[in-house]
C-alpha cells in the first residue's frame, strides 16, 4: 500500500509539472544548434524567418472613423442585453458599454448619465437630473423616459431578468 501511494503521489507531481509547464517551449530551441548522438559538429544555425513571427496587427485595420475594443474574458457573454446580463462576463461587457445614471467608482457613487439626484422628506422618493449633453449613437438625446423603459422593462416578467429579484426594492417594482 505504501507503495502505491508513493506512486500516485510521484504520478500526480509529474502531471503537475507538465500541466504547468508552457506551450511553446520546444520552439525556444529553434534556431539553436544541437550535437548529434555521435559528438559530431553542431548543425548550421538558422535564425527565425521575420515572416513568422507572431502578427500583432490586426487583420484588418480599422477604417477612418471606426473604433474598434478588444477584451478578454475567461468566458463567452450569455447576452449583451443588460436585463438579462447574468455573469461575470455579460456583466463585464454590460459595464463597458451602457452608461447608468451613476457608477460606482472604487467604493463612491459618480455620477454618470445624472448630474445630480434629490430624495424627498418622505425617503421613498428620487428624483434623477438628466445631464443636458447625453446622446444616443445616432445623435437623439436620451430622456428620461429612456431610463423609465429600461428600468420598466427590467422588471417586467415577461422579460425573465435574472436579476429581477432585486426591484423587490422599488415600490410597485415587482
Amino acid at each position: 500500500m505504501k507503495k502505491f501511494f508513493v506512486f500516485m503521489l510521484i504520478a500526480a507531481l509529474v502531471l503537475g509539472l507538465v500541466a504547468c509547464s508552457t506551450p511553446g517551449e520546444a520552439e525556444k530551441t529553434e534556431g539553436t544548434a544541437k550535437p548529434d548522438s555521435e559528438g559530431t559538429e553542431p548543425a548550421e544555425v538558422t535564425e527565425p524567418d521575420e515572416t513568422d513571427a507572431p502578427d500583432d496587427e490586426p487583420d484588418e485595420p480599422a477604417t477612418d472613423g471606426d473604433k474598434i475594443l478588444r477584451y478578454a474574458l475567461t468566458a463567452d457573454p450569455e447576452s449583451f442585453d443588460p436585463s438579462k446580463a447574468h455573469g461575470i462576463p455579460s456583466a463585464t461587457i454590460c459595464y463597458h458599454i451602457y452608461e447608468g445614471l451613476y457608477r460606482d467608482v472604487d467604493g463612491d457613487l459618480q455620477p454618470a448619465c445624472a448630474e445630480n439626484y434629490e430624495v424627498a422628506d418622505d425617503q421613498i422618493t428620487y428624483t434623477f437630473y438628466l445631464r443636458d449633453d447625453i446622446k444616443w449613437s445616432d445623435g437623439e438625446p436620451v430622456t428620461a423616459n429612456d431610463f423609465e423603459y429600461g428600468i420598466n422593462r427590467f422588471l417586467d416578467p415577461e422579460t425573465a431578468a435574472p436579476m429581477g429579484y432585486m426591484g423587490t426594492v422599488i415600490k410597485n417594482g415587482a
